[in-house]
């Protein structure tokens, strides 16, 4: 009995820490850094803005002798929000 809930239990475990190796691979291989991912600057990052970070492309472009990067949600095909520095 105790082998098959062993085998049972497994399985239900190994599911969700592959998935949040997945996550976190992802979202390692888009280069964020943990306060660049506060995707609604509320100061904190949180675990649904770390989720998040796989569906967002940065798009930079420069606007009036400023560097910008706008960050889009792909799916939602929203503009999450904008980051300039100084000029250029």
């Amino acid at each position: 009995m105790r082998k098959l809930l062993a085998l049972v239990v497994a399985p239900l475990a190994a599911a969700p820490m592959l998935y949040l190796a997945f996550i976190t691979g992802t979202v390692v291989d888009r280069g964020y850094d943990w306060g660049v991912m506060d995707w609604n600057s509320d100061g904190r990052t949180e675990l649904h803005e770390v989720m998040t970070a796989t569906d967002v492309i940065p798009h930079e472009t420069l606007r009036g002798g400023q560097r910008c990067t706008g960050y889009f949600h792909y799916r939602r095909a929203t503009l999450l929000r904008t980051d300039c520095e100084a000029a250029v």
